[in-house]
Parts: C-alpha cells; sequence; structure tokens
C-alpha cells in the first residue's frame, strides 16, 4: 500500500468520528486556529493508524503536529491510548513495542504529555491506568534510577564490567548526546526508497523501525565501552527531572471517580494470570511498580478512592477474589507497605458502609475465606494448642523436613549460611526484572506437598487454595510485623494492640514479654509455673523479651567479672548447674512465637549462660529435626567478652548488636578480626560498652578503638563507622537488675531490709511521652534561671516514702514541701507510703520538673484508711500553698448530717475550691462496681471537679467503673509493680491525669517565659509576635474549664464538644507530637502552634 493511498483511506475511515466529537468541542474559538487544530486531530489519528497496523509513515511530515493538540485538547498520547482501548472492547490486545517505543519518544521530548488535559479533563497517564498498564511502566521505567545517577559522577574503570549509562532508555540518552549533531531518529522509516523497495523491507522486517540510528542494542552487546564522554550528564540528569516531575505529577491526579493512577491499578484484572499479556509475566511488574510507588505523593498511600478504601485496602480486598495471582498480590503489598509502613493504620473511610472504619489488617482477617474450601481446611487443621491460633505461621511451611528457615521478605534476607534459602521472591537475578515472580511456583508447591503442618495436610484442595493460604499468611504475618516492629516512640502499645486486635478484649495477646525487676530466681521450676499458671497468650511476633539477671540473690564472686576465657575453663571445671532462659525461649517457641524484634537479656551475674545456651535460645536446629530461628533483629544478651561466632549463630539475621567487654584488647581484636560478625549481612549498628577494671585497661581499649572500628566496618557489608558507637560506662555499679526501666534496683549487697522502689513500670504511652518531656525540659533549660517556669503539684494520699523521692535523679521534691496531718505527728514520708509513693512516681514519670507538695492524711485508724477531717485540713493546707493541681486518688462516702463533721468541712472546702477556680483538681472513681452512686461519694460526687476512670490500654473503661458519670479515661489497669505484680484503678489514672496536666502547664509557661525573654532582648524571634494571647491561652489553661478543654484535644476531640458521660479516653501522643524541628525558630514555632492547638481561644 503506497503512502498516499493510506493517508486517503485513514481520513474516510477517521472522518466520521472526528465529526461527531465536533458537537461537544469548544465554542468562540479563532477560525483559522480551529482549522489548524482540525488539521493536527487528522495527522494524528493518521500516525496512531500506521503505528496500529504498522504500516509504513514518514514522521517527518508530521513533526510540527507531534506534541501539539487537536481541538479537543487531545494530545498524540491521548490519540493513542483512545485508539487501543476502542480496539480492546472487540479483542483485548497489549500495545506493540512499536507503539510503546513511539510513546517512550514522545516522552522524552515533552514529558508534560503525560499531564495534558484535554476538554474532558483527562490526562493520559490516567487513561492508561486502568487497562494500557504497559504504557505506564513504559514511561515509568524511562526515569533513571537514583543508584544509576548516583553511579554517574564518575567515568568507568577497567574494572567496571558495564557502563552504568547502558541501563538508560535509549531515546533519552541520544537526547542527551554532547553532539548537537546527531538527532534522534523523527521518522519510522527515513530511508528514501521508491514505494516497492519500501514494501519489501517492511515485509522483511515485520516492524516499524523506531530507535535511534546511534545508539542498540547490539552495538552496546558487542562493545563494552564507558558512553560518558558521549553524553551530557548533567542534561540527562535535567531531563529525568523533567520526567520525574511529570510523572509524579499526573501520579498525584484523581479521575472523576476520585481513583488516582495507583489506585486505577489495583483491580482483579490486573492479578488475573490467564489474561497476563505475556504467559507467566504479570501485568504489573515489581520493579517498575516499586519505582512507580517512589513517585507517588505519600499522602497517596493515606487517602481513599470514591469507595473509602486506600490502595492497601483495594489490594487486600482481593484476596476474596477468586481469579487472583495470590502469590504476585502477596508481592504488590509488600511493595505497597514498604512505601508506606504507615498506611497499614489508615481506616476506610464512611464510603466503605460496612467496613468503614477498619484498617487493612481487619480486612484481611475478616474477609469471607470458605472460597475454595480454604476457611474449612484451616479450621479442621486448628490444633488444641490454645497458642495455635489463627492460621499457621509461613515459618511453618518454610521449615518442613529439611529444616530449612526462611526469611520474611519485609524483613532482611535471611543469611545461607549452612542452609538452603528459598525466599519467597528472589531479587538475585537482575537481568530479569519478572523472575521474582515465576521462581517460587514450583518451590512452593513442593513445600506444600512435603509440608507435615497439621494446616496443610488438613482436607483436600487445589493448588489455588494453597498459594492462596500461603499468601495470605504472608500479608497477614507482613501487617503484624510492621505493627509490633515500629519503634515505641512512633506506635504506643495501645495503639498496636487496636490495630491488631480493634478493641476486642477476648482476642488480646502478649506481644512482648519483661520480667525485668522480677526478684524471685528464674530457674526452671520458675518457668514452668510461669507456663502452667500465669495463662498467658502470645503473638506470633514479639516486639521484645526483657529478662533480668535469673538470679538475683546469687552473692557477688570473682566469676562475675571472669572473661569468656575465663568462664569457659570454669564451666570445664565445675559444670553450671543451670541454663534456665533455655525453656523460656522454648516456651515461647510452643507457644507458636516465630519473630522476636529485640532480645535484652542481663548475664552479667556470677552464672552466665553458656555460650551453647544462648545458641540454642534463640537458634538452632532442634532433635526433632525442625530449625528454630527466632530471627532477632536487636541482639542485647548482656555476656561480657562474648564469642561474636555465638552472636552471629544466635542471631545472624541482627541489623542491630550490643557487645560488652570487661577491658581487654585481646577481646576486641577478636571481636575486629573474627569471622563471626563479618558474617553478618545485615548489621547495621554496633554498640560495644567496655567496663575496664583500671585505667590501663582503659587506655588500651581506647587508643585500639579507632583501628578496630575501621576493621569492623571494612568487613561487615552494611556497617559504616558511623554506626559503630565505643561507650565506656562510668561504673558497672547496678549494672545487674539495672536495665532502663527497672522498677527495683538492687541496693548495697543485696540487703533484703534495703527500701524498694513501688512504681509502676511506665507503660508504653507514658513512654511515648518521653520526647515531647525531653524537649519541653531543653526549652525551659534557655530561660533564665531567675524566671524559670514552675508547676505546683499537690498529692493528697499516704505520703511518699524518702527512697522514691531519690531515684532516677530526682531532688526531693523540686523544690515543694510536705506535711503529715496525722494525729500522731508522724513524718509524712515515715511507714511505707506504698499507696502514695506509686502516685508519686506516676505523676513524675510525666513531669518530673514538677514541685510537689505531699499532704499526708491521717491513716492511724485500723478501721478506716483516713479520716475525712484530715482530708480537709489537707485541702486546705494545698490551697494555701497556691498550688496549681491537686491529685486526689481516693473517694469516701458521705455520711450527711452533724455525724461526719469532716466531711462536711471537706465539702465546704472544695466548693469554695471550685468557685474560686485557681486550682484544678482531679479526683478518681471510687471503682465500688455497679451498685455504687457517684453523687453519694466525695470529692467525686462535686460536679465541677474533674473525674477521672481507669481504662485498659485501648480505651476499655475497668468494669467496676462501666456505669459511673467521668470526664477523661486514662490507662490505669494492668499497672506493673516490683515482682512480677500488676495493679490497677482508678487512682493510677487520676495520678497520671494529674501529671500529665502539669506537664501541659509547665510547657505553657516555659512558652511564656521564652516569649517574655524574646520581647525583653528584642529578639527577632519575637517579631510581629501577638504576646497577648500567649497570657491568656496560659490564664485559661490554669482553669479547671480550661483544662478540660486541653485534654479533649489530647483525647482527639474537638475543645468545644460536649463530654458524654462515658467520658473521652485521653491519647496525648496525638497532639503532643514529636515534630520539633531543629532551629529555635522551628521550636519555637511548634510551640506556637501546639499552643493553638490545645488550647483555642474564642
Amino acid at each position: 500500500m503506497s503512502q498516499t493511498n493510506s493517508k486517503s483511506n485513514q481520513s474516510k475511515r477517521q472522518g466520521r468520528t472526528q465529526n461527531g466529537q465536533n458537537k461537544s468541542g469548544r465554542g468562540n474559538v479563532n477560525t483559522k486556529k480551529q482549522e489548524s487544530q482540525k488539521d493536527n486531530g487528522r495527522k494524528h489519528e493518521e500516525i496512531v493508524y500506521a503505528l496500529k497496523y504498522s504500516e509504513p509513515i514518514n514522521l517527518n511530515d508530521y513533526e510540527d503536529v507531534l506534541l501539539k493538540t487537536d481541538t479537543y485538547g487531545w494530545n498524540l498520547l491521548h490519540r493513542i491510548i483512545f485508539s487501543l482501548k476502542a480496539a480492546d472492547k472487540t479483542q483485548y490486545s497489549p500495545a506493540s513495542e512499536e507503539i510503546l517505543a513511539f510513546v517512550e519518544r514522545l516522552v522524552v521530548d515533552e514529558p508534560n504529555l503525560l499531564i495534558q488535559e484535554n476538554v474532558h479533563d483527562s490526562i493520559p497517564l490516567l487513561d492508561a491506568s486502568d487497562s494500557k498498564l504497559e504504557i505506564v511502566f513504559r514511561v515509568i521505567n524511562l526515569v533513571v534510577p537514583d543508584a544509576v545517577l548516583a553511579s554517574l559522577e564518575t567515568p568507568c574503570s577497567e574494572q567496571d564490567q558495564k557502563c552504568p549509562l547502558e541501563s538508560v532508555n535509549e531515546f533519552l540518552l541520544e537526547k542527551c548526546r554532547r553532539d548537537e549533531s546527531k538527532k534522534p531518529s523523527t521518522a519510522v522509516n527515513l530511508e528514501k526508497q521508491d514505494e516497492e523497495d519500501e514494501r519489501k523491507r517492511y515485509e522483511y522486517e515485520k516492524i516499524i523501525t523506531i530507535k535511534p540510528d546511534n545508539v542498540t542494542s547490539a552495538s552496546r552487546d558487542s562493545h563494552r565501552v564507558c558512553l560518558h564522554a558521549e553524553i551530557n550528564v548533567p542534561k540527562l540528569k535535567e531531563k529525568n527531572d523533567g520526567i520525574k516531575k511529570a510523572l509524579s505529577d499526573g501520579l498525584a491526579r484523581q479521575k472523576k471517580s476520585h481513583k488516582t493512577c495507583l489506585q486505577s491499578l489495583i483491580i482483579a484484572t490486573n492479578f488475573d494470570s490467564s489474561v497476563y499479556p505475556d504467559e507467566g509475566v504479570p501485568t504489573i511488574p515489581r520493579e517498575s511498580f516499586r519505582l512507580l510507588l517512589q513517585l507517588c505523593p505519600h499522602n497517596i498511600f493515606d487517602s481513599a478512592a470514591q469507595d473509602g478504601f486506600s490502595p492497601l485496602q483495594m489490594a487486600i480486598r482481593l484476596y476474596a477474589e477468586s481469579k487472583v495471582d495470590y502469590q504476585h498480590l502477596s508481592l504488590v503489598i509488600q511493595e505497597l507497605v514498604e512505601r508506606s509502613p504507615s498506611s497499614i493504620y489508615f481506616e476506610a473511610g464512611s464510603e466503605a458502609e460496612n467496613d468503614a472504619g477498619k484498617t487493612a489488617y481487619r480486612l484481611l482477617k475478616e474477609l469471607d475465606m470458605k472460597v475454595d474450601g480454604y476457611a474449612e481446611a484451616v479450621h479442621d487443621g486448628d490444633s488444641d494448642d490454645s497458642n495455635n491460633h489463627g492460621h499457621a505461621s509461613h515459618w511453618d511451611h518454610d521449615r518442613a523436613d529439611n529444616g530449612d528457615h526462611h526469611d520474611y521478605d519485609y524483613g532482611s534476607n535471611s543469611d545461607n549460611r549452612d542452609h538452603n534459602h528459598d525466599d519467597y521472591d528472589d531479587d538475585d537475578d537482575e537481568d530479569d526484572e519478572d523472575s521474582d515472580y515465576d521462581d517460587d511456583d514450583n518451590d512452593d508447591e513442593e513445600r506444600v506437598k512435603d509440608e507435615t503442618n497439621p494446616v496443610q495436610i488438613a482436607g483436600s484442595y487445589s493448588n489455588d487454595s494453597n498459594k492462596r493460604q500461603i499468601s495470605y499468611e504472608r500479608t497477614e504475618e507482613l501487617l503484624k510485623m510492621v505493627c509490633i516492629g515500629a519503634p515505641n516512640t512512633e506506635r504506643a502499645l495501645e495503639d498496636k494492640l487496636k490495630f491488631l486486635y480493634w478493641g476486642d478484649a477476648e482476642r488480646v495477646r502478649k506481644i512482648s514479654l519483661n520480667l525485668l525487676g522480677e526478684s524471685k530466681r528464674l530457674d526452671d521450676n520458675y518457668i514452668a509455673k510461669a507456663k502452667k499458671l500465669s495463662g498467658m497468650l502470645f503473638e506470633t511476633i514479639l516486639a521484645s523479651v526483657q529478662l533480668p539477671y535469673w538470679n538475683p540473690q546469687a552473692p557477688h564472686s570473682e566469676n562475675q567479672n571472669m572473661s569468656e576465657e575465663q568462664a569457659e575453663s570454669a564451666e570445664s571445671v565445675t559444670p553450671q548447674a543451670s541454663n534456665p532462659y533455655i525453656g523460656i525461649f522454648e516456651w515461647l517457641w510452643e507457644s507458636n512465637v516465630r519473630k522476636i524484634f529485640s532480645v535484652e537479656v542481663d548475664d552479667t551475674g556470677p552464672e552466665p549462660h553458656s555460650n551453647a545456651a544462648i545458641r540454642q535460645s534463640l537458634c538452632f536446629q532442634r532433635l526433632d529435626g525442625t530449625y528454630r530461628d527466632f530471627q532477632i533483629e536487636i541482639f542485647k544478651w548482656k555476656k561480657y567478652d562474648i564469642c561474636s561466632e555465638t552472636v552471629y549463630d544466635a542471631a545472624p539475621n541482627a541489623k542491630e548488636v550490643y557487645l560488652y567487654s570487661l577491658g581487654n584488647t585481646a577481646v576486641l581484636r577478636g571481636w575486629a578480626c573474627s569471622s563471626g560478625l563479618h558474617k553478618m549481612k545485615h548489621l547495621e549498628h554496633l554498640v560495644i560498652e567496655i567496663y575496664p577494671k583500671n585505667t590501663n585497661d582503659e587506655a588500651d581499649c581506647k587508643a585500639y578503638e579507632k583501628k578496630m572500628k575501621l576493621k569492623l566496618a571494612e568487613n561487615c557489608p552494611r556497617l559504616n563507622f558511623s554506626n559503630i558507637k565505643v561507650e565506656y560506662p562510668k561504673s558497672m555499679s547496678g549494672q545487674r537488675n539495672g536495665s532502663e526501666g527497672d522498677a527495683n534496683p538492687q541496693r548495697g549487697n543485696n540487703d533484703s531490709s534495703s527500701p524498694v522502689n513501688n512504681t509502676p513500670t511506665p507503660d508504653e504511652w507514658i513512654r511515648q511521652m518521653k520526647p515531647f518531656k525531653q524537649f519541653v525540659v531543653n526549652m525551659a533549660n534557655n530561660i533564665d534561671a531567675d524566671k524559670n517556669p514552675t508547676v505546683k503539684v499537690a498529692v493528697l494520699d499516704d505520703g511518699v516514702s524518702l527512697d522514691s523521692l531519690g531515684l532516677n535523679g530526682a531532688k526531693g521534691l523540686n523544690g515543694g514541701k510536705g506535711q503529715s496531718f496525722r494525729r500522731d505527728n508522724g513524718e509524712y514520708w515515715v511507714g511505707p507510703c506504698s499507696h502514695g509513693t506509686r502516685m508519686v512516681d506516676c505523676i513524675r514519670q510525666l513531669c518530673p520538673m514538677a514541685q510537689l507538695y505531699i499532704a499526708r492524711l491521717d491513716d492511724c485508724d485500723e478501721k478506716q484508711k483516713f479520716t475525712t477531717e484530715s482530708c480537709f485540713k489537707a485541702l486546705e493546707w494545698a490551697r494555701k500553698m497556691e498550688v496549681d493541681i491537686i491529685s486526689m486518688s481516693w473517694s469516701f462516702k458521705k455520711k450527711g448530717g452533724s455525724a461526719d463533721e469532716g466531711g462536711k468541712n471537706f465539702a465546704n472546702e472544695l466548693n469554695a475550691a471550685v468557685e474560686a477556680n485557681n486550682v484544678i483538681m482531679f479526683t478518681s472513681l471510687p471503682d465500688k462496681g455497679a451498685t455504687a452512686e457517684i453523687i453519694k461519694y466525695l470529692p467525686v460526687g462535686n460536679e465541677k471537679v474533674i473525674r477521672i476512670g481507669s481504662a485498659t490500654m485501648f480505651g476499655e473503661e475497668a468494669k467496676e467503673i462501666i456505669f459511673a458519670d467521668r470526664d477523661f479515661l486514662l490507662p490505669g489497669e494492668e499497672i506493673q509493680i516490683p515482682g512480677g505484680e500488676s495493679d490497677k484503678g482508678s487512682s493510677f489514672a487520676t495520678a497520671y491525669a494529674a501529671g500529665l496536666g502539669a506537664l501541659v502547664l509547665y510547657c505553657l509557661r516555659a512558652h511564656k517565659a521564652l516569649e517574655d525573654s524574646y520581647s525583653e532582648k528584642n529578639d527577632p524571634l519575637g517579631s510581629g509576635y501577638d504576646y497577648r494571647r500567649t497570657a491568656e491561652r496560659l490564664k485559661e489553661a490554669a482553669t479547671i474549664g480550661g483544662i478540660r478543654k486541653i485534654f479533649k484535644v489530647l483525647s482527639g476531640q474537638n475543645a468545644k464538644d460536649e463530654i458524654p458521660k462515658k467520658g473521652f479516653f485521653v491519647r496525648p501522643y496525638l497532639a503532643l507530637d514529636n515534630t520539633f524541628g531543629t532551629t529555635k525558630q522551628d521550636k519555637i514555632l511548634y510551640l506556637r502552634n501546639l499552643g493553638h492547638k490545645i488550647l483555642p481561644l474564642d
């Protein structure tokens, strides 16, 4: 067919379509311009026709219209995609290589063609995203990866096998050649031949040639040369930035259905292997999809389409579909989660109807998995073991028969060592980006066939069901890993439990094990009792395991400071009686725990565990042939001078390792030179604590320190010099049972009569507040000493122990006062003071800078906890001390009449305090059960005080207060106290409320002091700021009404919201986040914004 005839036929064929479209065209357009645009449209159609039907065409004749639009705003990309989609309605066919290469060329010439809107407000990138994915990923692959860009800074060396520029798209390279005379090909067939010769050429090649003339794959393969001299690298980077910008812009756009490009990709059809364009090759290639995700703005992952679901949730819901490549689906989900871990917490919008408010994990767990008999098979295979909950872990599948231990894809890759590792996706094959979707098929089928796990052998169902099950379990474990493994500074424990169990208390399982503070001997007998009596149920993944020294009563001996060699020698003479922690980790394994992120063990006593016991605890082949590997990521087994081979054997995949030395440089040299640490392929952080016995040893260690770090950084694949920390703690005292957060440090020589601190172990939400608390302290340190802010907190209780007042750096009462109202005039610190001590410690956990005013009530009478008269006197005294906050974690029932003069006086004093509105009073509910009427109790019966109730870590009220009206709920259940026991109640919640209120008030006063300082010094930081608002806000914050508003905001509510009878659950980290910034300006702006956020002024 001649070029002339082909053009004529094409024009006739498209004429009717063009005329039809004219009816919806733009009006009021200049006639000449309109004719020009019509001509553009006709030429576009001719080009598309030639491309679709592989007819020869000379693009030199169309050069002037390639980048232009027609009457309706359609550019050539619009036209190509529209034509291909129209043809797909008859029979789906992927775009040809010729078309894809032509699209590449157009985008390289003008990236903004991808995001150019037509009269229908559509852009080509979005138009292609629902059915022409080959076009989407072809243009995505134009982007030069960051790793390649980084390698372009220096020319290739003789050792380089391949120039990095060879991986760059050919059209992009040609556009950036230094020789400007070499233009990219602008014609499909540029040769000037007669019609017959051209037809013969076409019949021979069977394709439309559109590759640049100067760069060919054949020439690259046959000549390994450096292309740096030919390519203008700065221009290449500039061009690449333009492509990335256009793609990022397009990926952020939404269709009229409110779907983005990413959301349009995640549909069942794209995961149906029966319609893959190439057999075995997924519609969504993994490497290209990963690059697409990197180009997407972050908010895309935390936003919903018109149906209310985020991209991750849309992918999760595809497990309910029957014709889906589940293995491919799980890999796409993995990429989504790796790109945005926080997206797992996104809750579906109201448009999701019955699924509104659900996270991706909950959607997954609630899917109807009865398709293909899946649910029945799982149910039939359930074990009677109470810890074998839900689906069998994929780690069990991977360890079948031969003891292979596999690492989960989301975490670090397993170390091969002496075992065969068949990772779920294999990224080793760099030459075939799609190979990681195909390589595992046979492996999974083989594992399923040989599997002995009860879930696998139960029932009979198809291979598709097996793949669905394995994929489902991997996705389930992935989501749990991201949640549980998140640092507590990012996600509080209550948030993690809410994500995993969404408030269903019956389903809650332990995601950590913490025995720090246990004063009993943790031997085999203790562990057996814990297993039998504790009733603890564990998740398959634990965030941490924290264990104290196993025999805290053991006397100190010289063996405690033995080196590794000395300890091994001693063991050979006198075998150690026990290595008890093997039993703890065996218990966890039997409870179906398959991963522990962090292991922290104090083993610095006179009888540490042997190296073999450490290996047997964490990673070894069991007697039944199965392989036990907890896949530890943080290894903190505190045994002095431990062998590095033991560390590697016990935690081969650890990313963070802590080592402890007694100052022997021979041990340090062994760590630096030994193959143990060098074999740890994923080690990224190393901390070495050195406890030298004398100054000479310390000097030797410091002299060798730099050389040791250089050797370690050189030989450990991922360990950078800057990530190796060597520390010299001042002393070894208190190391045993002295871990951070330990509530029961030993004093003296284990004198059992020494007083102990009864501080409850801080809950995770309190630890979450640590960065904010430190920020406030640091800001206050910038204030002149004579203008330092203060906050006064009165605790009306049974006193406080002196020992607790000196713990953790506390300075007594911080300038406060104490007063006893006992009839025997006993001092406020004398006696057990157990309850008051715990209340004070709760307050200080949140606000250690508070000035404390301790009012000890009269508890002399055995028949009652304290007298009402002493309550009155204590309240009166606190008001006279002009305290800001009063904490009353108790209540008493009104007697009425003249029978209780003290009670009457107290009620009057309480009324006077609330009317004066110059002191904030937190009071606790009586925890008396369903029959208690709050109005009959004081001080909680006064409606103007702030009534606090106790809640679980995920906001459920304690059963004792279920019918009681209250203002706010705070965590007060299962508070850990020394000895491994726990306490609970609204008294703890009230003390925490007082501490939180004090912290906020202190923060606002520090802010005002800083602003005053800027004003007095004419500091530019204070320029233009309205100081009056700060003073007004602070004045209101110091009232009961003001603190109510603040606590509403800290509960995630609006300051003006009415408090319901059930109250609000306080979660302070929602508002008190950690986005402080680094400069002084950043920090003062944070304080200004924070004040407005937590207490907006009318």
